[in-house]
């Protein structure tokens, strides 16, 4: 990493090598964009617990879109963490935990078999406990 001038580092980083070569990134837009991206996460999410509740069909184009979304949002953390300290660790975690419920819901569901409400509410819960502690880092 090189510095853009005295004062800076706590402004810009330039990352010399791996995936972002060369590109200068605010440090906080990381943490904001994460926040609107798991944000529009959240909307979809709800979309589709109150689907599960209802016994409706779970929308499959709706649930990738959500899915993406959340998996964005969890990369754009991870990244930051990977560059600047201190980190949204504990937000990182939570959603972690939470996409790894993700990812057996959909299981579930493409698997043939009804969603267990309780495990889609136990995901969304997790989810906005991560939102929250994403909230209080970037604002807090």
């Amino acid at each position: 990493m090189s510095l853009i001038g005295k004062d800076t580092w706590n402004i810009f980083v330039t990352c010399q090598a791996g995936f972002l070569p060369g590109i200068k990134i605010k440090r906080m837009n990381l943490i904001y964009s994460a926040i609107a991206i798991f944000g529009m996460a959240a909307v979809l999410g709800s979309y589709l617990l109150s689907h599960v509740l209802q016994n409706k069909e779970i929308p499959k184009v709706i649930a990738l879109i959500h899915g993406l979304f959340a998996a964005t949002g969890l990369v754009l953390l991870i990244i930051y963490c990977l560059y600047y300290t201190p980190g949204p660790i504990e937000s990182v975690t939570v959603f972690a935990i939470a996409g790894m419920g993700g990812l057996i819901l959909i299981y579930i569901d493409l698997s043939g078999n009804k969603i267990p409400g309780w495990l889609a509410v136990v995901h969304g819960t997790a989810a906005v406990t991560g939102f929250i502690l994403l909230l209080m880092f970037g604002f807090g």
